[in-house]
């Protein structure tokens, strides 16, 4: 099983911001709570991967969802206080 997490997603404005490091802190949070160990992990093949949506990679999917997000005049994230 792979869990995915998408660091920097524009949809979220800069109060429930979900950087790189927020997701890290949170599934550590998430482990800790329910006693899970990198072995129990393991062992069940179960990873998390975090995508970054500001990295080369990924830009072309951001500026998409930015677009999509701009066509249902939803606010993104980076222009909260604009």
């Amino acid at each position: 099983m792979v869990c995915v997490f998408f660091a920097n997603d524009p949809y979220w404005n800069t109060k429930d911001y979900t950087g790189i490091e927020e997701w890290k802190k949170a599934i550590e949070k998430e482990k800790d709570y329910f006693g899970i160990d990198k072995a129990f992990l393991e062992s069940n093949h179960i990873y998390n991967l975090i995508i970054d949506l500001n990295t080369d990679p990924y830009k072309d999917i951001l500026e998409k969802i930015k677009l999509k997000l701009k066509d249902n005049n939803v606010t993104c994230g980076d222009e909260v206080g604009s």
